[in-house]
C-alpha cells in the first residue's frame, strides 16, 4: 500500500470513530504510520486529504452499487450478500468505516457537494431496499401489517448501522461478521413469520 493510499485509509478510519471537527492531521498521519509533513506531499491540507478520502472511497461504494443486490439471485440471498460486504474485511475495513460515516460526518467534510452526500447516504440505503423490496415482491417476505416498504427499510439499515457503530467502539459481544449474519436472520426469519401467520377469522 503506498503512503498515499495509507493516509486516504487512516482519514477514513479517524473521521467514521472521531468526526471531522475532532481529527487533526497528526492524527491522521501517526494512525497512517508517517510523518505529518508527508501529508503534504500528496494533499494540500485537512479539506483536501478528508474531501479525497470520501471521493475516493465513494466512488468505490458507487462501484459495488451497480454489481451488489441487484442481481438475478432471490432478493434475500441478496440482501445477506449486502450484509456481508458491509461487514467484510476487518471490523475496521473501509467499508465499516465509510458505511458509519456515511450517516453523520461525510455532510461535515468541507469541499463535499451536499447534493453528492446525500446520494451517497440514499445509494447506501438503496443497497439494502433494493434487495428487500425484491424479496417482497417476490413473496419470500411480507411487509407487517400497517406499516410501509419504507419503513421496514429504515429499520433493517439502522440495525445496519448500530451494529458498525457498536463494532467501532468494541461493544459486540461477538466478531462483527457473526453479528451481522445473526442479525439478517433475525430479519428474514421475522419477515417470513409474518409471510407464514395464517389470517385470523
Amino acid at each position: 500500500m503506498t503512503t498515499r493510499e495509507r493516509l486516504l485509509e487512516a482519514a477514513m478510519r479517524l473521521l467514521a470513530e472521531q468526526g471531522y471537527e475532532s481529527v487533526g492531521l497528526r492524527e491522521v498521519a501517526a494512525e497512517a504510520g508517517v510523518t505529518t509533513g508527508s501529508i503534504y506531499h500528496h494533499f494540500s491540507g485537512k479539506e483536501d486529504l478528508f474531501r479525497t478520502a470520501v471521493e475516493h472511497y465513494g466512488a468505490a461504494v458507487a462501484d459495488d452499487l451497480e454489481h451488489l443486490g441487484r442481481g438475478t439471485a432471490p432478493g434475500i440471498e441478496r440482501l445477506e450478500q449486502v450484509a456481508e460486504w458491509l461487514a467484510t474485511t476487518t471490523t475496521k475495513g473501509w467499508r465499516s468505516d465509510f458505511g458509519r460515516a456515511a450517516w453523520d460526518e461525510l455532510r461535515r467534510v468541507p469541499g463535499i457537494p451536499r447534493g453528492e452526500s446525500s446520494w451517497l447516504r440514499i445509494g447506501f440505503a438503496t443497497m439494502i431496499k433494493v434487495p428487500l423490496s425484491d424479496a417482497v415482491e417476490a413473496g419470500e417476505i411480507t411487509v407487517p401489517d400497517g406499516y410501509t416498504l419504507d419503513e421496514l427499510a429504515d429499520v433493517v439499515v439502522a440495525g445496519v448501522i448500530g451494529i458498525l457503530q457498536f463494532t467501532s467502539r468494541q461493544l459486540l459481544a461477538s466478531d462483527v461478521e457473526r453479528t451481522m449474519a445473526l442479525y439478517m436472520r433475525l430479519v428474514v426469519t421475522g419477515m417470513r413469520a409474518v409471510s407464514d401467520t395464517p389470517a385470523s377469522a
